[in-house]
């Protein structure tokens, strides 16, 4: 037989995809089932060069129905699928590959998140100390990274409690390494920052990352 005629995608979420075609145009004989051969082609996210992934093998399937559902696969990642009719006389070609991704989901916590804080210095006139906040994307964004929310908690003795937050933009390199600058200190107050990342089309964040700094003193000048 024929290949099957207008294989599309039916439905998608995050951890599955739905498929359905038409039977093909020339039988040459009665059909007896479909073949479908589903294979993972990746993550449509970036991957930094430091992660590494475990080889899906693929799936081949036979099914009498023109819908065919495939579940437990992973969240906004490549995949293809073909199918071939069977009749009596056995099994035809195969369609061409159908190229489609599952929908976006929660990210993976940001990892390895250190902060460390500098100054101030003698010439200046003003309280001018900053910290460098530092973190690499996790290996398992499942998304496009839209924005990290970051929020700071500063608490010191006697002292009103200076919290603020910071929306920050997805700017990293190969490795998915991140660095900010933040200003925005007082003399001698414990900090506690938190950060987590919101992914495109994803209403919720990922599970928060924290560390904590103290501010430098301001009786260094």
């Amino acid at each position: 037989p024929n290949p099957p005629e207008h294989l599309t995608l039916k439905s998608s979420t995050n951890t599955s995809l739905q498929f359905e075609w038409n039977l093909p145009i020339n039988s040459n004989g009665n059909i007896k089932l479909y073949i479908s051969y589903f294979q993972y082609i990746g993550p449509k996210y970036f991957v930094s060069s430091k992660c590494s992934f475990v080889t899906v093998e693929a799936i081949s399937r036979e099914t009498a129905s023109l819908l065919q559902t495939f579940q437990n696969l992973l969240a906004y990642t490549s995949y293809s699928l073909q199918v071939a009719a069977q009749n009596e006389y056995g099994v035809g070609h195969y369609s061409r590959p159908l190229v489609v991704e599952t929908a976006p989901w929660i990210s993976e916590p940001l990892e390895n998140l250190n902060a460390a804080t500098f100054g101030p210095y003698p010439t200046e006139d003003q309280y001018q100390a900053h910290v460098i906040i530092t973190w690499t994307i996790p290996c398992i964004t499942n998304g496009e990274i839209q924005t990290f929310q970051l929020n700071i908690f500063g608490v010191r003795e006697g002292q009103s409690n200076h919290t603020y937050n910071r929306t920050i933009l997805p700017v990293y390199d190969s490795n998915g390494y991140v660095t900010y600058k933040e200003i925005n200190l007082k003399p001698d107050f414990d900090y506690f920052v938190e950060i987590t990342v919101n992914i495109k089309e994803v209403s919720k964040s990922s599970l928060p990352a924290s560390t904590s700094f103290k501010a430098p003193s301001a009786s260094k000048y």
